[in-house]
């Protein structure tokens, strides 16, 4: 896997501001691979509802696409695996920030992510990864 990434100029602006607010997510769609089944919603919270209702009805693993849209029309995209057992449960939110931190530390062990202009530090600091609210 190339670990080059573009650093996107508009970026330079948002680091020199010392007060900045990170970009907020838009909605974050899913798809089961293999499968006519999709869904969108507007947290990592609901995502992993989703993946978890997704997962009671089958018991081989499954393949799930996600496109995280952002407020600013950015979009990050990849592929998440998940198999449900008694008692984990799909974490959407912890596998992104798990592979972002996986890119920063260039192991080569990463699973490939789409749309990241910026180095994942930046992508990290100025892009919500996390949910604030549990509904």
């Amino acid at each position: 896997m190339n670990s080059a990434v573009a650093i996107d100029p508009r970026a330079a602006h948002r680091t020199c501001d010392p007060v900045f607010e990170k970009v907020g997510l838009r909605c974050i769609r899913l798809k089961l691979a293999r499968q006519c089944v999709s869904a969108s919603v507007g947290t990592f919270f609901a995502a992993d509802k989703v993946l978890l209702g997704w997962a009671m009805h089958h018991l081989e693993p499954l393949e799930c696409e996600f496109e995280i849209v952002y407020d600013d029309g950015r979009t990050l995209a990849g592929e998440y695996r998940f198999q449900r057992r008694r008692t984990t449960r799909p974490a959407l939110m912890a596998f992104v920030r798990r592979t972002l931190r996986g890119l920063c530390a260039d192991t080569g062990k990463a699973a490939p992510m789409w749309g990241l202009i910026e180095g994942p530090h930046s992508f990290l600091a100025h892009y919500e990864t996390e949910d604030f609210t549990s509904a």
